[in-house]
């Protein structure tokens, strides 16, 4: 059985600053990133839903990832952070 590596990306800061701007977390993103990723891993999905918040409009935040599984090691899966949409 191989060993499969997950790994968030995302340019700077950009998914944790989306993270914040759209819920009222105070929890450090560090701390929830992993767990966030093994979520997604767990449910074989390429977002996250943000349990229990929802905009002034009443939609719930999805935060959504292309899933990039490397050429030179396709034991490599890499989480690109897309975007946040409301659904």
């Amino acid at each position: 059985m191989k060993n499969i590596v997950y790994a968030l990306n995302y340019p700077g800061k950009a998914l944790e600053q989306a993270y914040y701007h759209n819920t009222t977390s105070d929890i450090p993103f560090f701390l929830i990133e992993e767990d966030l990723l093994n979520m997604m891993v767990a449910k074989d999905t390429n977002y996250f839903d943000v349990p229990g918040t929802k905009t002034k409009s009443g939609y719930t935040l999805r935060f959504m990832f292309d899933i990039t599984i490397l050429d030179e090691n396709v034991e490599i899966h890499r989480y690109d952070f897309k975007g946040v949409k409301r659904i």
